[in-house]
């Protein structure tokens, strides 16, 4: 609550990653270690304590297509290459983006391969806070599988979220597939549930991807925007 009163009293309407990232650790969610660096020193010595392999990514509110701004740079394995790709991520988004204002570099551990999903709410009129949940990419975007939900949800209105899509074998395991932390992923939408009615402050929310590992390894939300 106090990050998102914060923000309000500082007339923002966006939380990015970074800040995102707080308000969903603050409710239980999996966030990974990450720090929020503003010059290739402060990059090279945090490089250990957020740990390796590295992504670091640009956090500016006007760069909205990072990825070609080539503003990610993904395996940092060292301090050395950590030092270096913030200033390459610098030197990309002021030649594709001169006017864009930079808040810093975000570095975060990388998350190991898994299937992807999106968590979301939004704030409706009518129903108050609606829990979205669905499988990434070209399921979202071409198919459309998704289910939504009014908060509060109970575990088993969570778990029948989860059973509801259609893609829902890719996650309990088929054709040699690995079956996924669905429990994790259950416990997820339990709290993004609880935030929704906790928070009224938040118009939407976006977790785009949340990476779902095997089975008692785990989901990680990769990435995360707030609007206020």
């Amino acid at each position: 609550q106090a990050i998102l009163d914060k923000a309000l009293q500082e007339g923002k309407s966006y939380l990015a990653e970074f800040e995102a990232s707080e308000v969903l650790a603050a409710y239980g969610l999996p966030v990974v270690p990450s720090k929020l660096v503003t010059t290739a020193e402060n990059a090279e010595k945090a490089a250990h304590t957020v740990g390796f392999p590295l992504v670091m990514k640009v956090m500016s509110a006007d760069v909205v297509h990072k990825s070609d701004a080539g503003g990610v740079i993904l395996n940092i394995n060292s301090p050395e290459e950590a030092a270096q790709a913030f200033k390459q991520i610098i030197d990309n988004v002021k030649k594709y983006q001169p006017d864009a204002k930079i808040e810093g570099i975000l570095m975060r551990q990388m998350i190991p391969d898994g299937e992807e999903v999106i968590l979301g709410l939004k704030r409706d009129v009518s129903f108050g806070g609606v829990v979205m949940f669905g499988l990434g990419g070209i399921f979202v975007e071409v198919v459309k599988d998704i289910a939504f939900r009014v908060a509060p949800l109970s575990k088993e209105e969570s778990a029948d979220m989860i059973k509801d899509i259609k893609g829902a074998p890719l996650l309990f395991g088929m054709r040699n597939q690995p079956a996924r932390d669905v429990t994790a992923l259950q416990e997820s939408i339990q709290r993004l549930s609880q935030l929704a009615e906790e928070c009224p402050q938040i118009k939407e929310l976006d977790i785009n991807p949340m990476i779902v590992l095997e089975e008692n390894k785990g989901a990680f939300i990769a990435d995360a925007r707030i609007i206020l």
